[in-house]
């Protein structure tokens, strides 16, 4: 199987081809930037190069995109521009250009190459306010969606795209709400203005500084690499029973009990929490806790279930960051 994913050169979207690559498939990364050599050499040593393929795209050129999914079985849509509020307020076109509009192109783009599956990559900003409303988990088909910024809002337009086209087009089309998402071959690429908490901490202290949280961040964290097991699952299965599906660990737990994991397997690492009138160093990016994502229907429905424990994700995190040295610096 070939997949092509869009915002191949992300940060989730290298997860993802570093799991379809082990599996056996090949993978066509598909991006306006080029994956750091980084990563390209790292995925090339445990898959070999042929099942590898980069094609440099804009996701907004339609021509281009039609050209860069040619012949692919299946489609995983990453590319995404994940605004905070300064690039809100002063360039919000630049959300829905590709958020949006370089969206629906990529869809005709699969349409076109024949593609047997599509699965857009969604964000529990779709949740939007009802993340900070009520108790418990918050269910795909329960928990109304209230998306409280632009991201959020091309989120939530980008799964009912997708859910009237493969109606339209009678194809195997669907969505998928990620949870907080950190780990391995996250990294600045311009695009992404909320870098997880983990990823600002883990420079600091492998750089031989000491972090500092403003709080302990409460969430349902959860592990790129788990993330992509998860993708790998639906891109397999059989034709899916729902037009959406949450993935998350399904658990809160902190940005704190990672780092403490992190010190725990590298002892020299240091960390702590702001003193009174100390300034944090990490941004949390916000002082509520989200709900977690329920994942029933992910369970029940692929049988998947997504559970990395703080110790093995940090373990894991820090044998990627020794092996791919320089990866931050490209």
């Amino acid at each position: 199987m070939l997949v092509a994913i869009a915002g191949g050169g992300g940060f989730v979207g290298l997860s993802i081809a570093e799991a379809i690559l082990a599996a056996g498939h090949k993978v066509r990364l598909v991006d306006i930037i080029q994956p750091p050599e980084a990563a390209l050499h790292y995925l090339g040593e445990h898959a070999g190069p042929t099942a590898l393929e980069v094609q440099i795209t804009d996701v907004t050129d339609a021509k281009s995109t039609k050209a860069a999914l040619d012949d692919v079985d299946a489609v995983v849509l990453a590319a995404a521009v994940t605004s905070g509020t300064e690039r809100e307020r002063e360039r919000p076109r630049e959300t829905f250009a590709v958020n949006t509009m370089g969206f629906v192109g990529l869809l005709e783009a699969a349409r076109a190459a024949g593609a047997k599956r599509v699965i857009n990559l969604s964000s529990a900003s779709a949740y939007g306010a009802s993340g900070f409303e009520g108790t418990g988990p918050m269910i795909e088909n329960e928990t109304w969606p209230k998306p409280d910024s632009l991201y959020g809002v091309s989120k939530l337009a980008s799964e009912g795209i997708v859910a009237r086209l493969a109606k339209l087009w009678e194809m195997d089309m669907f969505s998928v709400r990620l949870s907080g998402v950190y780990g391995p071959w996250e990294r600045d690429t311009g695009r992404r203005d909320t870098l997880s908490p983990h990823l600002q901490a883990a420079r600091i202290m492998l750089t031989g500084g000491e972090a500092i949280l403003p709080r302990a961040c409460t969430r349902d964290w959860t592990d790129s690499r788990e993330i992509a097991r998860a993708i790998l699952g639906l891109l397999t299965a059989k034709r899916p029973s729902h037009p959406l599906y949450n993935i998350s660990c399904g658990y809160e737990w902190t940005v704190a009990d990672w780092l403490d994991a992190l010190v725990e397997a590298r002892p020299s690492l240091k960390w702590h929490m702001a003193e009174t009138g100390e300034a944090a160093n990490v941004d949390v990016h916000g002082d509520l806790d989200r709900r977690p994502l329920g994942c029933a229907r992910l369970r029940d429905d692929i049988g998947v279930t997504l559970d990395m424990a703080a110790l093995d994700s940090a373990m894991g995190f820090l044998d990627w960051a020794d092996s791919t040295h320089g990866y931050w610096k490209t």
